[in-house]
């Protein structure tokens, strides 16, 4: 006799665990391949990375000293780049040819520079007078080197 009481009691302790059960939302797809009804907002040309990610490029400013290479590179002076690398003068590759040809030595420069390879892929001149916080070489005098 206790059997079909015992059974009684887990069936109305189930029905009632199920009664509490949240719904799901009334315009939920139901089917996993229904398509998406809902307006999308535009996405950014470019997406935001992911949480420790780089993005595709950074901007980086600096004093533009010499080509190299026959325009394939050029030396530069630049601010620091955050949680990457101080300022410094380094040789930088050039992605797009001709980049550098109107482009006077010891012109203070914008950058748009590839965050994986640090080539440049683009240059805006900035105006005189822009203060830019640049580390000088060794010796404190920005130094050329000999071709």
């Amino acid at each position: 006799m206790r059997s079909p009481f015992l059974l009684s009691l887990v069936l109305c302790v189930g029905l009632v665990a199920c009664s509490d059960a949240p719904e799901s939302a009334p315009d939920a797809p139901s089917a996993p391949d229904a398509p998406v009804t809902a307006d999308l907002p535009d996405l950014p040309e470019s997406p935001r990375p992911a949480p420790g990610t780089r993005p595709a490029s950074l901007m980086l400013r600096g004093v533009y000293l010499q080509p190299m290479y026959d325009g394939a590179a050029m030396l530069v002076n630049h601010e620091a780049i955050p949680d990457r690398m101080p300022a410094m003068q380094m040789p930088m590759r050039v992605k797009v040819p001709g980049l550098l040809d109107e482009l006077a030595e010891g012109a203070l420069i914008e950058m748009t520079v590839d965050s994986a390879s640090l080539d440049v892929i683009s240059i805006t001149e900035l105006p005189e007078g822009t203060v830019l916080d640049l580390e000088p070489g060794e010796g404190g005098d920005i130094v050329l080197p000999s071709e």
